[in-house]
């Protein structure tokens, strides 16, 4: 497939970090995909003075001569972040990834940009999609996982829900930014095909959705800051990927000034003071943007038309959604936007998501008034309240440095519903899962025990030793932004084990009863030892899920909810099995930036454990239901894709989306409940291609009657058979036989068929 030159740029650049291109200048969006707005804020521009387009790339000012009232955005991927009071705390990112329900994914996109507009912010500073390279990366929770595809389709969800509300999105953070620790400093240096089939590709679904923009991240990529790095802005993100929108730092990120500019930054987010008394960073704070660039304009090192075309950016999304019709500032923040649609949403979605690894002799669904044992700080509220911080939270770069803040979200002391940093928010309410349990319990009659305390030894024993009782065991393990530090985990987990003694308790109690369910909260995969213990019973992965937690646990645990979620990452015997792991080495105050190698390339995951042939404890996409299903039938059909040369367009060349292949299977509920079937996709590509043994490519959810049967239909896009070469620069079919395969996790896989 013949690309452009952008393309050939973008592959060179990408595959030599050292070169760095300062007058290079990104291209000027046609407004495709947004052509109408786009045309009013041209428009709008044409309008303006030089002071007044410069003060739009300062992100959020104004233009009052002109009516334009600058844009109010709020952070977060769970609702509006920070100190926003009475909304909803949806279920988070990676959670809902286990959902495999478009449909929630979208539905959680609309709500929250519902939220967003009635409280009179114009934009999320999200969804954020960056993948789960390592397990233990603090931010983990606020992306996808592991897998871009699944990545790709939940992040274009989100978009399309959050923005036919009215609320634009700022698509974060573009890119490879992938840990905390060092994240000011870090280099990733990542290949060209690792780079377009991985880290790239969610966000090239993000800009066919149309997202407002896009955030760049803190790291450098290949030697050079993202912020400004014209391979990545300029030829990536504006050039290949066609996107139309504006690019925006993170806050305080700018880092090269009118060069940055120049290569396709729009805007810089967040203005402070240059001085950084504690040390750190020189270059973190300052402003380089606004009318700090009249000087280039004038020596014409800067274009007139970048900085047109940057105006236009900006603009484009307050006429493409109409937002020029809406008196923002006349809605106030502290409205109460939580509603009851929201809240039997994110209950929905918290079961949905919910994830069943075992389930021996059908211990689940509980039997209403058999006896109840609960154990576990995480099964219990905060006494002070769900969004009671207290660890600290790091104003300064210096981890030695902490100032007490409260609503970081750093929960630590109750249950778990999600991690801390910047995506976290207030929670209008948080129902824990012993309230729910309890309440539960008081309607059935049965007995019921609640033990908080994990050390605490002779109460935990004589609960765990009550005849004819289930017990219940909670335990959690949790991460956030390396603004906070919790227990000395400064954003990323030290380790992949529970807290709060929760291994041990769990050995405790299993010892002495013989049916032990444990449920666990995390924000990404934790090691399980006792997993294979016969009096454990069953185990559920409940993840992150919001402020519904009990009563969506409550609804799988007695069965009003068939569990349907999937893992959207593999849980391993050891944490050397995964590929990649967070570098602890680097921090923020080293003065120079250090490289991390992604020498994993595209081997993520289960990608990689299937590669060396290392068996997981519980598979990617790994989950059970109530019920049981059978695969037969699958039929394949040839689409008119085709890899001739196509239009250039959001996301990429047109036809890289066009159907190459329609893959249809029939799907039978072969046990005695109803339940949501959830079957996937993946490929198996030849030898030649380089590839992992296998890769998602398709995922639907479909609620089946006992004994019912239906056709599940996959569309595989041209892009998704397709791979990047890096020779040629572009995305090529690989010559020989591709095979695809349907069933229940990457691992059980029930029927397949040959595409080529």
């Amino acid at each position: 497939m013949k690309l452009s030159w952008l393309a050939l740029l973008t592959s060179a650049l990408l595959a030599r970090g050292e070169h760095y291109d300062e007058h290079y200048i990104a291209p000027v969006a046609s407004g495709k995909g947004r052509q109408a707005a786009f045309d009013k804020a041209a428009a709008l521009v044409d309008r303006m003075t030089l002071e007044e387009k410069l003060n739009l790339t300062l992100w959020g000012n104004s233009v009052p001569r002109l009516n334009f009232p600058g844009y109010r955005t709020a952070d977060g991927s769970n609702g509006p972040a920070g100190t926003f009071a009475n909304h909803s705390s949806f279920v988070s990112s990676i959670t809902m990834a286990a959902s495999l329900d478009r449909e929630l994914m979208y539905e959680r996109g609309r709500l929250t940009g519902v939220q967003l507009k009635q409280k009179g912010y114009n934009g999320l500073l999200g969804p954020m999609v960056n993948m789960m390279r390592s397990p233990e990366a603090g931010r983990n929770f606020e992306g996808y996982g592991p897998e871009p595809y699944l990545a790709g389709i939940a992040v274009a969800q989100f978009v399309h829900g959050c923005q036919d509300s009215g609320t634009f999105t700022v698509t974060k953070h573009y890119v490879a930014n992938e840990q905390e620790h060092g994240r000011q400093l870090e280099s990733s240096e990542v290949d060209a095909r690792t780079f377009n089939e991985i880290y790239d590709w969610p966000f090239a679904d993000a800009v066919k959705a149309n997202s407002g923009g896009i955030m760049s991240s803190y790291n450098l990529l290949n030697g050079t800051y993202t912020s400004g790095n014209p391979a990545l802005l300029g030829a990536a993100l504006k050039g290949v990927l066609d996107f139309q929108g504006f690019v925006v730092t993170d806050f305080q990120a700018e880092r090269l000034g009118a060069a940055g500019f120049r290569a396709g930054s729009d805007a810089q987010l967040g203005q402070s003071s240059s001085n950084d008394p504690e040390g750190s960073i020189a270059s973190i704070g300052g402003s380089r943007y606004g009318q700090n660039l009249t000087i280039y304009v004038n020596n014409n090192s800067l274009p007139l038309f970048r900085v047109d075309d940057a105006a236009r950016r900006i603009l484009a999304p307050w006429f493409l959604l109409e937002q020029d019709k809406v008196n923002y500032a006349a809605l106030p923040n502290d409205i109460v936007t939580d509603s009851k649609e929201a809240a039997a949403h994110i209950r929905k979605a918290g079961a949905a998501s919910a994830v069943l690894l075992k389930n021996t002799n059908n211990v689940l669904p509980l039997k209403k008034g058999r006896g109840l044992a609960v154990f576990g700080i995480d099964a219990d509220d905060d006494p002070n309240g769900p969004n009671e911080s207290g660890r600290g939270y790091r104003v300064s770069l210096n981890p030695e440095i902490f100032v007490p803040v409260p609503n970081t979200g750093a929960q630590n002391n109750g249950t778990l519903a999600c991690g801390w940093g910047s995506a976290f928010n207030l929670f209008p309410y948080l129902v824990s899962p012993v309230s729910a349990l309890r309440a539960q319990a008081q309607e059935d009659g049965g007995d019921f025990t609640f033990v908080r305390d994990p050390y605490n030894q002779a109460p935990i024993i004589a609960a765990a030793s009550k005849p004819d009782t289930t017990c219940l065991v909670f335990t959690s393990s949790s991460s956030g932004e390396e603004i906070d530090a919790v227990d000395n985990n400064i954003g990323d987990r030290q380790n992949i084990t529970s807290w709060h003694g929760g291994d041990e308790l769990i050995k405790t109690v299993s010892a002495r009863c013989a049916n032990t369910v444990v449920i666990v909260h995390s924000t990404g995969p934790i090691l399980m030892d006792w997993a294979d213990s016969k009096n454990v019973t069953a185990i559920l992965f409940a993840g992150l899920p919001g402020q519904e937690s009990g009563n969506s646990l409550v609804d799988v645990l007695y069965g009003a909810y068939n569990p349907s979620g999937k893992l959207p990452f593999s849980i391993v015997y050891n944490i050397e099995d995964y590929p990649a792991s967070v570098d602890f080495n680097i921090t923020n105050f080293d003065g120079v930036y250090q490289p991390i190698p992604y020498t994993e390339g595209i081997f993520l995951d289960y990608r990689h454990l299937d590669q060396q042939n290392i068996k997981p404890r519980y598979e990617f996409g790994a989950g059970l239901s109530y019920t049981t299903f059978s695969y037969y039938d699958i039929k394949v059909s040839k689409g008119n894709a085709s890899l001739s040369d196509g239009e250039l367009a959001p996301g990429g060349y047109a036809n890289l989306f066009e159907e190459a292949y329609s893959v249809e299977v029939l799907v039978k509920n072969t046990g005695r409940l109803a339940g949501n079937a959830t079957p996937q996709l993946y490929i198996q590509q030849p030898a030649s291609a380089g590839q992992p043994p296998k890769v998602m490519r398709g995922f639907e959810k479909v609620m089946l009657q006992a004994g019912q049967s239906t056709k599940v239909q996959f569309s595989l896009r041209l892009k998704d058979i397709s791979i990047w070469d890096t020779p040629s620069a572009g995305w090529k079919v690989p010559s020989g036989q591709i095979i695809a395969y349907v069933g229940e996790s990457s691992r059980d896989l029930r029927a397949n068929v040959t595409l080529t």
